[in-house]
């Protein structure tokens, strides 16, 4: 009976140790459009014309929330603490999104 309690003890320190993920990075980094609806526009697709844009399809490097940088022409870096708020295909569906609402009204 003493060992496993020894055993329970004598790990207990060790606890504080133990990581589960990297921490957060100070910032998150987002695409934000120029180009706004105004406020109280109301848009309705049963009066205009509608059309849909589907999250595109990006390349594995690019279908993480890390950003990607070119480092030669055959490998691809991380930037350190540097983090996307989404995957960067969604916010670019977002932005797009955004932007073809607040031209065409």
């Amino acid at each position: 009976m003493k060992t496993p309690l020894f055993i329970l003890l004598a790990a207990l320190p060790l606890s504080a140790c133990i990581s589960f993920g990297a921490a957060p990075p100070p910032t998150l980094l987002t695409l934000t459009t120029q180009s706004a609806v105004a406020v109280g526009q109301n848009q309705n697709s049963a009066t205009s014309k509608s059309i849909t844009l589907q999250v595109p399809t990006v390349p594995q490097a690019l279908a993480t929330a890390r950003v990607p940088v070119q480092a030669t022409a055959t490998s691809i870096a991380y930037v350190k603490d540097a983090q996307w708020a989404e995957p960067p295909a969604r916010l670019f569906a977002r932005l797009m999104s955004d932007t073809v609402a607040a031209r065409t009204g």
